[in-house]
């Protein structure tokens, strides 16, 4: 068959007619496929994205997310055994602050506040 003779999916209509049963199936999986993605995309985690830094021990150290709001975080990958504690930021909009116990280059998870 020559390509000059295939029609564009978007250009066939689809006509079809059927059982009432069925219809209201239909109706129902995409009510719930909407209400579930509604859902989804109020998950705070959605918005989130992994920061990779270099904390130093002994020191408060400032850690920009650049989210533009407060944000909550978790440690993904540290490579040395470390205890991280999170100090009140005076910017959480713009940073947010972390003491180590000792120098470790890690990835952290950052996300916006709910």
């Amino acid at each position: 068959m020559a390509l000059s003779n295939v029609k564009p999916l978007s250009k066939i209509k689809i006509v079809a007619t059927f059982p009432k049963k069925l219809e209201q199936d239909l109706n129902q999986v995409q009510d719930n496929t909407e209400k579930t993605i509604k859902g989804i995309h109020k998950c705070p985690l959605i918005a989130g994205h992994v920061i990779t830094t270099t904390l130093k021990s002994g020191i408060t150290n400032n850690v920009n997310h650049g989210m533009g709001e407060t944000i909550l975080w978790f440690a993904l990958s540290p490579n040395v055994s470390t205890t991280l504690v999170d100090v009140v930021s005076p910017q959480p909009d713009l940073y947010f602050c972390i003491t180590t116990t000792s120098t470790i280059t890690l990835s952290l998870f950052v996300f916006p506040k709910p």
